[in-house]
């Protein structure tokens, strides 16, 4: 697997671990073309459920500033670490080596692009996303995007707005943005 576009652009990722769905070249590119030309520049980007780190790396290869990884799987951290040196993208990013749920426990943002790639087994990603916003980790107008099978239908987390969903196959990549009632009140 290989980084699509920009600076890294050809660079080598390193393979998965047994088990890991990494996200296919064809799902990578059209969820960055539905992003548009020039999107990434400047972003900082949160990739939960990072498995091989694809997305992020690809992120930051487009131009984002900053890329943090999640990944419970202690195999896959090494594997993102490795591919973040070899694509020289390490003083941008960083690696959380643990579940999801821990890490928003702690997390500090926020971020501009958040990208969840839960296992497709999983039943808890509204939960997620929601708590995405109910912590603070999302700037108004940021873009949530969450990957899942196309055989579920987009969850409808509260204080989300569900804007797309685009079917690839066997995935669909859902578009999700902070709903204007659950932004923090504006003092004058």
């Amino acid at each position: 697997m290989r980084v699509i576009s920009g600076r890294a652009k050809g660079a080598l990722l390193r393979a998965s671990a047994p088990g890991v769905r990494p996200t296919s070249s064809r799902v990578r590119n059209a969820l960055f073309s539905a992003l548009g030309p020039g999107a990434i520049c400047g972003l900082r980007v949160l990739d939960l459920y990072a498995g091989t780190g694809s997305i992020g790396i690809e992120a930051l290869s487009r131009g984002a500033d900053f890329a943090r990884f999640v990944e419970r799987n202690r195999r896959q951290c090494e594997s993102i670490r490795e591919s973040l040196e070899a694509s020289r993208f390490s003083d941008q990013a960083g690696v959380s080596c643990m579940t999801v749920k821990k890490y928003l426990q702690s997390a500090e943002g926020p971020f501009d692009l958040v990208i969840a790639d839960p296992p497709y087994s999983a039943s808890n990603a509204a939960e997620i996303l929601a708590e995405l916003v109910t912590r603070g980790l999302v700037r108004s107008g940021a873009d949530i995007i969450l990957e899942h099978s196309s055989r579920d239908s987009a969850p409808q987390p509260s204080g989300l707005l569900l804007s797309s969903s685009r079917r690839y196959g066997d995935t669909t990549l859902s578009f999700y943005s902070p709903s204007s009632d659950t932004e923090p009140e504006r003092r004058p």
